[in-house]
C-alpha cells in the first residue's frame, strides 16, 4: 500500500483499483492522496486505515484514473461518464458495423462509477448525428419501482441530456 501511495503522490494522479474478476463497478476504489489524508471513493482516511483496507484485495488492477472532457463532466462530474459502443459482425458479408452506442452517466447513487446496476444513467446516442435520446434509469434506483424512468436531465445536477451532441461524433 505504501508503494499505491507513493505512486499515487508521484504522478500526481487519481488512481482507480478494480478487481479483474468483477462488474457493476463493484469492489471498485477510487484513492486519492488529500493533504495527509488518503481519500478512498468519499471517505477520508489515514494510511493505517487504507492500509488495512487494501491489503486484503487480491487479483485488482491498479490504472491512473481518466479526466474526462468538460462535456461529460458538466453532466455528471462525479463519476467517468462513459460511452459504450456495441459492434457486431453481419452475417451475410461478414463486415463489422457499429450496431448500437449509448452514453452511460453517472449520478449520486452510483459514485465513483456510471453502472447503471449501482444508480447510473443510460442515453441512447444516435449514430449519425451523436445526439442524445432520454437517459433511462433501472426502476430500483427510482422512485417508481415498477418500470424504467426516464430523464431529459440530469437528476442530481438538472443538466440537460436529451438533445445534446457529443463534440466531435462522426457517424
Amino acid at each position: 500500500s505504501t508503494d499505491i501511495l507513493e505512486y499515487c503522490s508521484a504522478c500526481k494522479s487519481k488512481l482507480i483499483l478494480k478487481p479483474l474478476n468483477s462488474s457493476g463497478g463493484h469492489g471498485l476504489f477510487l484513492v486519492q492522496i488529500k493533504g495527509d489524508m488518503v481519500q478512498v471513493n468519499n471517505d477520508k482516511m489515514g494510511v493505517e486505515k487504507f492500509n488495512n483496507l487494501i491489503s486484503p484485495l487480491d487479483n485488482y488492477i491498479i490504472t491512473k484514473y481518466v479526466e474526462q472532457s468538460s462535456f461529460m463532466s458538466e453532466i455528471f462530474p462525479y463519476a467517468v461518464n462513459t460511452v459504450r459502443i456495441l459492434t457486431m459482425v453481419d452475417p451475410t458479408t461478414h463486415e463489422p458495423f457499429v450496431a448500437n452506442a449509448v452514453l452511460r452517466i453517472g449520478t449520486n447513487k452510483s459514485i465513483p462509477t456510471d453502472n447503471m446496476s449501482r444508480g447510473g444513467l443510460s442515453a441512447f446516442i444516435d449514430l449519425k448525428t451523436g445526439v442524445l435520446g432520454k437517459a433511462a434509469m433501472f426502476p430500483q434506483h427510482s422512485n417508481q419501482k415498477d418500470r424504467v424512468v426516464w430523464h431529459d436531465k440530469h437528476p442530481d445536477t438538472g443538466k440537460q441530456i436529451s438533445g445534446l451532441q457529443i463534440p466531435n461524433w462522426q457517424g
